[in-house]
């Protein structure tokens, strides 16, 4: 007899189970039956694929292309399929990216593609990845890959906090509305908080007494906007109008925006000055008349009162011995004027003068 090996040749071919007979002859002998075993394919063993992707960070709106490469050093026989799939710990939803599919390496190559487009949206948010895995039929391990998907919407402009009163003035006593607001159509996956302040440029005379505000307020995630009160306090002290700088920072996703907006504060306080003296006063006498604001209240500047002879008059401003200088002097409630009639030695009928005041 004779022992006779065969060696099936490794080809670095992926491919199914092959069977292989040999028919002997030899003249003049007869064989008991041929010679036949099956080849069973070693390659896939070795064989594995790797998932990669370029580029690996893209833009919301953009495009990745998934590569699936066989490595091992063999090929395959017949299409090789690489069923693609989301893995939990991906970030992004699945709005944000279209399907995922599948990959086909062809039969005699190695590489196989797929182009995974993202969506873009008008949402602030951080960048998200998605985690992709893949599966093969033939049960050659399979690597995945991530994608990072950046934020398109997140430009600086599209950071930017804007304050915008509902009226660019407001009386003492009264409340103004004023919106921090978005650009039109964003919002953010985060609470954003813009925190407030007086700014350089306020009137130097208006105080913590005379306004309030918050210190901060939020732009709830999903908002646009937040809209908070302004108000003005009464202080029973005539002033000029104020001007307030309200000014607003917020760090949105690193940017840091920043605004201001004016609201001028008028005065509310109480303006009637009441007059009050004698009805009567003698040649030679003294009258004292007393200029009073309300109770309470006082002027941060001078009031400087003019006086006017009414024309109903009988008596002249020449019958007293000078007209008197009226002035509340700043921070008073009210000032005592004596009026004095001159003695002109002159025997007459009563007469009657009427000064008409103004501020």
């Amino acid at each position: 007899f004779v022992d006779v090996d065969f060696k099936p040749g490794d080809d670095d071919v992926i491919e199914a189970l092959e069977h292989l007979t040999l028919v002997p002859s030899a003249s003049g002998f007869t064989f008991s039956q041929s010679v036949s075993f099956d080849i069973t394919d070693q390659d896939l063993a070795g064989a594995y694929i790797i998932l990669s992707a370029s580029p690996a960070s893209v833009a919301e709106g953009g495009s990745t292309v998934i590569t699936a490469t066989l490595n091992g050093g063999v090929t395959a026989v017949n299409n090789l399929t690489v069923t693609l799939s989301k893995n939990g710990s991906s970030t992004a939803g699945d709005s944000e990216h279209d399907a995922l599919g599948t990959i086909t390496i062809n039969a005699g190559a190695t590489t196989g593609t797929f182009t995974l487009t993202t969506n873009s949206d008008q949402l602030l948010e951080a960048s998200e990845t998605v985690v992709i895995d893949g599966i093969n039929a033939q049960g050659i391990t399979v690597t995945g890959t991530t994608v990072t998907i950046t934020d398109a919407t997140g430009t600086s402009a599209n950071k930017t906090i804007t304050l915008t009163p509902a009226t660019a003035t407001v009386a003492e006593g009264g409340v103004v509305k004023i919106k921090a607001i978005l650009p039109t159509g964003i919002t953010s996956t985060q609470d954003i908080t813009v925190t407030l302040t007086k700014a350089a440029g306020s009137t130097a005379t208006l105080d913590a007494a005379d306004v309030m505000f918050p210190a901060t307020v939020t732009i709830l995630a999903g908002a646009n906007e937040i809209e908070f009160d302004v108000t003005a306090n009464t202080d029973n002290l005539i002033e000029i109008s104020e001007l307030l700088k309200l000014a607003s920072s917020a760090t949105v996703f690193g940017y840091t925006s920043t605004n201001e907006a004016d609201i001028t504060i008028t005065d509310a306080t109480d303006k009637t000055i009441t007059v009050t003296g004698p009805a009567t006063i003698a040649e030679g006498g003294t009258g004292t008349y007393r200029f009073s604001l309300p109770v309470g209240v006082t002027s941060v500047s001078p009031i400087t009162v003019t006086l006017t002879r009414d024309g109903s008059s009988t008596a002249a401003l020449a019958d007293l011995q000078s007209l008197p200088t009226v002035m509340i002097a700043a921070g008073d409630n009210f000032v005592d004027v004596d009026f004095k009639p001159g003695d002109d030695d002159v025997i007459e009928a009563l007469e009657h003068l009427t000064l008409v005041p103004s501020a």
